[in-house]
């Protein structure tokens, strides 16, 4: 699905597709109609399974597939459209799980991690696109509410629109969203069960 909107002069295009499928890439691509200066990934999946579960293979595989090689490829598909820019852009969600060990979401968090990491490199490879890595915690998203009970929602979460025009006005190489992130973050680091020890409901329960 694609929707078209205009704003401040700039024509913003939003497109709902399962990126997975490999021949809807082209089409997207067309559908910007030659031009790209700002392109922001934000398609995700997200599974609950232990890291010791027999089905951790295959949901580490469909993570993997939606969370990065998806936007791998669409990045390579856009590469000469953003190369006609003046100051080319590109914004991937990554998840503070990826930095945070929470149970049960060891396939997430591998898959997010892998993104940054890849987007990083990339960043050095082409220091003329302007790359940044989103590291967002609880969004308050359909997805968040189907995972999380309600009560969590409400406490912990932060409104996706407000998050979405800070990362716009960031020019950090990783943006934390909200900022406090970057300190749960290196606090983990030291302390890997601290955060869920101290707030087990964090952990998804649906």
């Amino acid at each position: 699905m694609r929707t078209q909107l205009s704003r401040n002069k700039a024509e913003i295009v939003i497109v709902e597709e399962d990126l997975t499928k490999r021949h809807v890439l082209p089409n997207i691509v067309r559908e910007l109609g030659g031009n790209l200066d700002l392109l922001i990934l934000l398609h995700t999946v997200s599974s609950r399974a232990s890291a010791s579960d027999t089905m951790i293979v295959d949901k580490l595989r469909t993570n993997l597939e939606v969370n990065l090689l998806s936007s791998v490829r669409l990045v390579q598909e856009v590469l000469p459209l953003l190369a006609k820019s003046s100051e080319p852009r590109i914004m991937v969600s990554s998840a503070l799980d990826a930095h945070v060990p929470m149970p049960m979401r060891s396939a997430y968090a591998s898959s997010k991690a892998a993104l940054a990491a890849f987007f990083q490199c990339f960043a050095v490879e082409n220091p003329h696109i302007e790359t940044q890595i989103l590291v967002p915690g609880l969004i308050n998203t359909p997805a968040m509410r189907r995972e999380y009970d309600e009560e969590i929602v409400s406490k912990f979460s932060v409104n996706a629109e407000s998050m979405a025009m800070e990362a716009l006005q960031s020019e950090q190489a990783m943006v934390y969203l909200p900022w406090y992130g970057f300190i749960v973050h290196a606090f983990s680091q030291t302390f890997p069960n601290f955060v869920w020890r101290r707030i087990p409901e964090l952990a998804p329960s649906k």
